[in-house]
């Protein structure tokens, strides 16, 4: 992730001041607005040393490709002007002829204004003599301003008619983003002004946590490890992906969907080991915005500049990760593996890790310590013994747990906190059983029953006494981390045992309950009635 964060903001401290006209382009580059680009190009600007910052713009922009428009095709007309807010506003929306005429009178009042400004930025314009753009093109030119921008066909018209002064990187647009084509011409425009342009950095301070990337990586992790189990397929199966999504995390806040690309090549050529593609990522996101800029300042057209970050740069790095680093990291995360596996093979050590897994859940250590290294013994498309774990321990415990509230309700003072409990239990055995998830719902029922908190203990060491080298997944329907396990025999008596034993333990905590305060209300409620309670519950994710 990158330190600017930035908003659309033309600030009245910034020395120069820059105007932008356009299009929404021929084939190459669609949008039904210019917010997402002039946000971009307004963050990028803010970079030039001594400051810049979009004054004025005019933007056509159609909801079909220009080159496939007819005069009736839907479009809209965009200004910015900076006197009266920084905010892109929509002026007309009408058939493409009436909004290209509109544009026309606009063009001509602004380019009266253009002696005032420091530079042009043309986006697929029109430079025509009559176009939508053609008369601040001319004023560009007559005033020696210079042009920075993409769309090729445009900006040859104004430079060959009107002797506009391209700069920097000023050419095509093909296989360039809103965020490529922003850093470009903001670092042409550093060039053309000898000012100095510091393309955002990566900043650990603000990039997400590698934990946190690493946890969000599961469900790809997972479904490649479940289909596996069925179906034989490449074990670096998710590299690509993991590379491409990490790419997106670190670099994508300036890159875009540019860095999904480079993630994906760096992920190809990691050999197959999703954490070098991790990684590679990172590195990616250090070195794009610096590469990008220098192309830029190299005056390497736009889509050059786009072919060298989103192609090039990965090759580059993932070349270096395979011959460098991509063996000691596989060997690392296989030798991670094999600790886990050998460790929790052993019935004494699994049942041990099973009341780790239990007692840590509470106290906020699932995502810090267990999700990682799930996502670890996941990494190269296998199941994993803590993935069974956490099946047994934490979704099957609970669910037995939430089962005994509805079997056997515990008597409550008053009827609606008896049908909280219903509705409580009810969603917690239902989220528990068909998604893996919610293990928490159980946990307001354990913090006032010793003896069923006590119970959740036993119930997670024994599944794991009888399931231990068994290897699977939470996160599924109990049914399928069943179908999908390793050894799913054992898994099965897993199953049963961590099921059974919090629900019988609760069913005749809450029978004693029952027994020693007759008066207190037990609500048997029904789906239904405990359903329409379930909304005011709030849920916490496993």
């Amino acid at each position: 992730m990158y330190v600017d964060k930035g908003v659309l903001v033309a600030s009245a401290s910034a020395r120069r001041r820059v105007v932008v006209v356009g299009s929404s382009g021929g084939s190459t580059v669609q949008f039904p607005a210019p917010v997402e680009f002039l946000e971009a190009l307004s963050q990028q600007l803010a970079r030039i040393s001594q400051g810049a910052a979009v004054v004025a713009a005019q933007f056509v922009c159609c909801e079909v490709a220009l080159d496939d428009a007819t005069p009736r095709s839907p479009a809209s007309l965009w200004i910015v002007d900076a006197s009266v807010s920084p905010e892109p506003k929509c002026v007309l929306r009408a058939e493409l002829v009436a909004v290209n005429r509109r544009a026309r009178e606009l063009d001509a009042a602004l380019a009266r204004s253009v002696p005032g400004f420091d530079a042009v930025v043309a986006l697929s314009a029109d430079a025509r003599a009559g176009g939508a753009n053609g008369d601040v093109l001319r004023a560009a030119g007559a005033s020696g301003l210079p042009v920075a921008g993409t769309g090729g066909s445009g900006l040859s018209v104004a430079a060959q008619q009107y002797g506009c002064r391209l700069c920097g990187n000023a050419g095509g647009s093909v296989a360039t983003s809103n965020r490529t084509k922003a850093i470009g011409i903001a670092a042409s425009l550093a060039g053309a002004w000898h000012e100095h342009y510091t393309p955002a950095t990566f900043d650990a301070k603000t990039a997400p946590h590698l934990r946190t990337v690493v946890n969000e990586l599961l469900p790809a992790l997972v479904g490649v490890a479940v289909v596996r189990r069925f179906v034989s397929l490449d074990t670096g199966l998710a590299a690509p992906a993991v590379g491409a999504f990490s790419a997106i995390r670190y670099a994508g806040g300036d890159l875009g969907p540019v860095a999904a690309l480079a993630g994906g090549i760096l992920g190809a050529l990691c050999a197959g080991s999703p954490a070098a593609a991790l990684l590679a990522s990172i590195a990616y996101a250090f070195a794009a915005p610096h590469a990008l800029a220098l192309c830029a300042r190299g005056r390497a057209p736009a889509t050059a500049a786009n072919f060298v970050v989103a192609g090039g740069l990965p090759v580059v790095l993932g070349g270096l990760w395979w011959l460098l680093l991509v063996g000691p990291v596989a060997w690392l995360t296989s030798l991670g593996r094999r600790i886990i596996r050998r460790l929790l093979g052993n019935a004494i050590l699994n049942a041990a890790a099973a009341a780790g897994v239990q007692y840590g859940a509470r106290r906020g250590w699932y995502h810090i310590y267990i999700l990682p290294l799930i996502c670890l013994e996941h990494e190269r498309g296998e199941l994993a013994c803590l993935g069974a774990l956490d099946a047994l321990a934490l979704v099957c415990v609970g669910c037995g747990a939430c089962a005994a509230q509805l079997a056997q309700p515990r008597p409550r003072p008053t009827k609606r906190e008896a049908d909280a409990d219903q509705a409580l239990a009810l969603r917690g055995l239902l989220v528990g059983g068909c998604c893996g998830d919610y293990v928490e719902a159980c946990h307001p029922f354990l913090a006032r029953d010793p003896i069923l908190d006590g119970a959740t203990y036993a119930g997670s060491v024994l599944a794991a006494l009888v399931s231990a080298g068994s290897a699977s997944s939470a996160y599924l329907p109990v049914p399928l981390s069943f179908l999908a396990a390793e050894r799913p025999g054992r898994f099965l008596f897993g199953v049963f045992v961590a099921f059974g034993v919090p629900f019988a333990a609760g069913c005749v905590s809450n029978m004693k309950a029952a027994r020693e305060n007759p008066a207190g209300v037990v609500r048997r409620g029904s789906a239904s009635a405990a359903a329409g309670v379930a909304a005011g519950v709030e849920s916490k994710t496993h």
